[in-house]
């Protein structure tokens, strides 16, 4: 299965989890495990649930969706201390771009072979324009908050 397969496969999941309320999902975190806040601008990921392990270590990358703003982010801890956010989707021609490749040095689409840092600057085209970037903060232990207003 590939990595579009199972993205798609999770938005389509996550879209019905709201019609079983009775499966008794925690009110206070999403179906993605953001921690769901007074302000829907800002997504808190917890880095110590399994869906986002992998930021726990530096080249760590990760997708998160958020379904209620119809969003997929590529999340990617690039130091100690900094955590970039930027759009799956890529500027060419709207395909999805990959995880990052540290092989590679950036992560790459899936359709055209365009390669992004994990800030979202292009490395190589056809892509000319950088992925929308998203304000980040991080707690430096457990918690990322992204901005996506």
């Amino acid at each position: 299965m590939t990595r579009r397969e199972i993205l798609q496969l999770s938005i389509a999941a996550i879209g019905i989890l709201p019609a079983f309320p009775i499966l008794g999902c925690n009110p206070t975190t999403s179906a993605n495990n953001e921690k769901v806040n007074e302000n829907p601008n800002l997504i808190h990921l917890d880095l110590t649930t399994s869906s986002y392990a992998e930021l726990s270590s530096v080249g760590g990358s990760v997708y998160a969706v958020i379904q209620s703003q119809n969003l997929s982010l590529i999340v990617t801890r690039v130091s100690g201390t900094e955590i970039d956010a930027v759009s799956s989707v890529c500027t060419h021609a709207g395909c999805e771009v990959g995880l990052l490749e540290t092989s590679l040095g950036g992560m790459r689409c899936a359709c055209h072979n365009s390669m992004f840092r994990p800030d979202g600057s292009v490395i190589g085209g056809p892509a000319s324009r950088p992925l929308q970037k998203y304000p980040v903060t991080f707690d430096g232990e457990t918690t990322v908050t992204i901005d996506i207003s």
